[in-house]
């Protein structure tokens, strides 16, 4: 909205300036204008395509967020507000592994398998609130010989790094 405000208000400026006779070049900045938006329309389009794509899986957990989607696309967000990286790719699902087409992903991810795994929700209950799951489904990081990656120092303890199902349309 803004800018077309700030549009309006140079081809005002500039259609008063003209001569009767309309050339281009005293409507530069307009044509710079319109030139620079297109892009931006268009790959504002593409990611919004992207993003309407339905869900097969959506996990998070700790600053990231994680979309897979029906057409073997996902969308892995990480990081703060501030410093959030966006990651698009493609995956494959076999069976209950999930694997991803690039590897390591900021401080976050340290492999490009995750393997869906159940809880005992009684159990997780159980936990500290910083262990703890509130869905029965989560995804961990797997290595190629299928073992869970342990994750960084999070508190006392090195945990497995469960990111929670929070939809889930694979049955």
């Amino acid at each position: 909205m803004i800018w077309l405000i700030c549009f309006y208000q140079i081809f005002k400026k500039e259609r008063k300036g003209s001569r009767a006779k309309f050339k281009v070049t005293e409507y530069l900045i307009s044509v710079v204008s319109v030139l620079t938006l297109v892009p931006v329309i268009a790959i504002f389009v593409y990611y919004q395509q992207k993003l309407n794509v339905p869900t097969l899986i959506k996990a998070q957990r700790h600053g990231l967020y994680a979309d897979f989607k029906i057409d073997g696309t996902y969308i892995i967000k990480t990081g703060s507000w501030a410093s959030k990286v966006h990651l698009y790719g493609n995956y494959t699902l076999h069976d209950s592994i999930i694997e991803i087409d690039t590897c390591c992903v900021g401080k976050v991810l340290s492999s490009n398998m995750f393997l869906i795994k159940q809880s005992n929700l009684v159990e997780e209950r159980r936990k500290p609130n910083y262990e703890s799951l509130e869905t029965a489904k989560y995804l961990v990081q797997i290595d190629k010989a299928g073992n869970e990656i342990r994750s960084r120092q999070i508190f006392e303890d090195t945990l497995p790094y469960r990111f929670e199902i929070v939809v889930d349309h694979t049955r």
